[in-house]
């Protein structure tokens, strides 16, 4: 994997241009996720290194919201909704609280359909030892 910026471009690059190249990159590959991690890794770098430039959220603001009006949620996306609030004002935030409480609910919705799943394939498969361990004994003492 190469990467799109290093921190030492980071260093040495205006903040416009490393957002010209991230949004070239997130226009080509269409890599939502990698973006976002992109836009972290901005952040921590310039809180490491003195060269960095701190993260200028207005550069990025139009892909951010962008990325978070998609109507199919990752969990991904859960991950950085808070780091990228500011990008949202008032009501854009309230709404994006929203979908994640309905992400939150679908996931967990589905978490629980998966794990009731096992659950009853495991009860099922107990239930069929048990009645095949009884067939069994069942026929022994029948033919003795």
């Amino acid at each position: 994997m190469y990467l799109v910026v290093s921190p030492n471009q980071l260093g040495y690059f205006k903040p416009e241009t490393t957002a010209r190249r991230l949004k070239v990159f997130l226009q080509e590959t269409k890599d939502e996720r990698r973006f976002l991690t992109y836009l972290h890794f901005i952040d921590i770098c310039s809180e490491l290194f003195v060269k960095v430039e701190p993260l200028r959220l207005e550069l990025y603001q139009a892909e951010v919201r962008a990325i978070y009006q998609n109507k199919k949620w990752e969990s991904f996306m859960v991950g950085y909704l808070y780091y990228f609030r500011e990008a949202f004002c008032g009501i854009n935030w309230l709404h994006m609280l929203q979908k994640l409480r309905q992400f939150q609910r679908l996931y967990l919705i589905g978490q629980i359909g998966e794990n009731f799943t096992q659950h009853l394939t495991i009860r099922l498969c107990a239930f069929k030892k048990v009645n095949f361990y009884t067939e069994l004994t069942q026929k022994i003492h029948d033919s003795s």
